[in-house]
């Protein structure tokens, strides 16, 4: 009887968008996880054991960041826990009973051997356009603008119709067939598009083209009207007012010009 497996990576990950266009591959994972190599540095300095509650109690004294984040003694002793588990699972590591553990004192080694010697595959689909649908009238650059299509049945077929209907619905906005025209053209369209909508959202106008002169970065001014920003143009230059309502709107904080 043939049996089917499904990898467990995948199904973690979101499903894609219906009839969006995605593209699939095969990545191979790592068997070595950054915390292999505490647990191979706790149980060198143990004698091949590493003891759950004694690597609480010396956590205890002192405070751990990890990735950025302060963590809590507790929930690193637990993650080392979930990990010897799996590695149980795979007879790299055995626990003992009485609650701790036995750890080789090359647990690193070899787990980058087996990599070699049992690579894992992990399968990967990404979204990476919406449904050829949704693209033929999308203000904005489109992954359709640049398909090739080569197959002439299926979805190559499916591909040159909807490029067919884009290249129409592109000239009703009076953008012409040259890539690098459609391109700067549904740039500027979806710039346009942007900062209408951010303007009606925040009860501003919208200047397509700034006016002459207008660089820098955009602050809030303390203590006036809400909505209100100044533009700072640099410490040699001083900074000048702008009303809200005479601006683009761009972000807080971040140069223009």
């Amino acid at each position: 009887m043939a049996r089917r497996t499904m990898c467990p990576s995948m199904a973690r990950q979101p499903s894609p968008s219906r009839k969006a266009i995605v593209q699939a591959g095969v990545k191979k994972e790592s068997w070595a996880k950054p915390m292999d190599a505490v647990l191979e540095k706790v149980a060198v300095e143990s004698g091949g054991i590493y003891d759950p509650q004694h690597h609480l109690r010396s956590l205890e004294s002192r405070s751990v960041v990890a990735g950025g984040v302060s963590v809590t003694p507790d929930a690193i002793v637990d993650a080392n826990v979930r990990r010897l588990q799996r590695l149980a699972r795979h007879e790299l590591v055995a626990e003992l009973p009485d609650g701790r553990w036995q750890v080789p004192t090359d647990l690193v080694s070899q787990l980058k051997a087996r990599e070699t010697t049992h690579p894992r595959l992990r399968v990967q689909v990404d979204e990476i356009a919406p449904a050829l649908g949704d693209q033929v009238k999308l203000r904005g650059p489109a992954w359709l603008d640049s398909a090739e299509p080569r197959a002439v049945y299926g979805f190559g077929d499916e591909v040159a119709r909807a490029k067919e209907q884009r290249a129409l619905h592109l000239q009703q906005l009076g953008i012409k067939r040259s890539p690098s025209e459609v391109r700067r053209s549904l740039d500027a369209l979806a710039r346009a598009d942007a900062g209408r909508n951010v303007a009606e959202a925040r009860g501003l106008a919208f200047v397509a083209a700034p006016p002459p002169g207008f660089h820098g970065v955009l602050v809030p001014c303390p203590g006036s009207t809400p909505g209100r920003r100044r533009l700072e143009r640099g410490l040699e230059h001083g900074s000048r007012r702008s009303p809200s309502r005479a601006m683009r709107p761009i972000a807080v904080g971040r140069h223009h010009g």
